[in-house]
C-alpha cells in the first residue's frame, strides 16, 4: 500500500519524496486544514471547464467585485512591527502579501531576526510541467497516472486533461510533471517519449508541446518548514 498508493499520491500533492517529508506536516495537511465537513454536493473530484486559468480569473472577478485590489510588485517594509507599503493615498481594512519565504525573510530580518534565518533556510522543489498535444486520445482514460518511485519513470505523473477540465480544447492534451528544471527542451522531451510509450505500451505520437519550467514549484514540507509553522 505504501509503495504503489501513499508514495505516489504523496509525490503527486507535494512534489517530494515521502522519505524527505515532515510526518507532523503531513498529518496537518490531511487531518487538521482539512478536517472540515463537506456537503454531500461538494464531495468528489471537481474541477473548473477550460482549465485551472478558469478557476483563477473568476476567484480573482468575485474578489474584486466584493471590493479587494490586487497590487503587483509593491515595495513594502516591517518597521516597529508596522507594515510599510508603497500605496499612495489607498485606502484598505485589511492588507494580505504573497510572497515566497526567502523574500519574507529580508521583510522579517529588521524586526524578527530568528523567524528571517528560520525562513531563509526553507528550501524549495523544483519541477517542469510538459503538456504535449495530440489528435486522437491515448488508451488510458481517466484523471491520470501517478507513477510509484521504484517503476524509475522520469515523471512524477501525468494528467488526462480532456478528461478532468470540459471543454479543454480541440486538441487531445496530457501534462507530465517531472522533478527537474534543468535538462533541455530536447532531453525532457525525449523522457516524456520515454515515459509515454512505457506508460501505453506502444509509442504515441504528438504534434505539439509546451515546457513550463518552475524552479521554485513548491516549498518543501520537512522538519525545516516545520519549525516556522509551529
Amino acid at each position: 500500500v505504501t509503495k504503489y498508493l501513499i508514495e505516489p499520491g504523496i509525490l503527486g500533492i507535494f512534489g517530494a519524496p515521502l522519505k524527505v517529508l515532515s510526518a507532523r506536516m503531513l498529518t496537518d495537511y490531511f487531518f487538521k486544514y482539512r478536517s472540515g465537513k463537506t456537503s454531500r454536493a461538494t464531495r468528489g473530484s471537481v474541477a473548473p471547464a477550460k482549465g485551472m486559468q478558469t478557476l483563477v480569473i473568476g476567484l480573482e472577478k468575485w474578489l474584486k467585485e466584493k471590493g479587494v485590489e490586487f497590487k503587483m510588485s509593491t515595495a513594502f517594509s516591517l518597521e516597529d512591527d508596522r507594515l510599510r507599503v508603497d500605496l499612495p493615498n489607498a485606502k484598505y481594512d485589511a492588507l494580505i502579501v504573497a510572497t515566497d519565504a526567502h523574500a519574507a525573510a529580508d521583510i522579517f530580518a529588521p524586526v524578527n531576526s530568528h523567524l528571517s534565518a528560520q525562513l531563509r533556510h526553507v528550501t524549495y522543489r523544483s519541477l517542469s510541467s510538459v503538456t504535449v498535444a495530440s489528435d486522437t486520445p491515448g488508451s488510458l482514460k481517466g484523471f491520470g497516472c501517478l507513477f510509484p518511485p521504484d517503476q524509475e519513470f522520469s515523471a512524477y505523473g501525468v494528467l488526462f486533461n480532456p478528461y478532468i477540465f470540459k471543454n479543454s480544447g480541440p486538441s487531445f492534451t496530457e501534462t507530465w510533471i517531472l522533478p527537474t528544471v534543468n535538462p533541455s527542451d530536447d532531453e525532457v522531451l525525449a523522457m516524456v517519449t520515454k515515459d509515454r510509450a512505457r506508460l501505453y505500451g506502444k509509442s504515441e505520437p504528438f504534434h505539439h508541446s509546451l515546457i513550463t519550467r518552475w524552479t521554485h514549484a513548491l516549498p518543501l514540507y520537512d522538519s525545516v518548514l516545520e519549525k516556522v509553522v509551529h
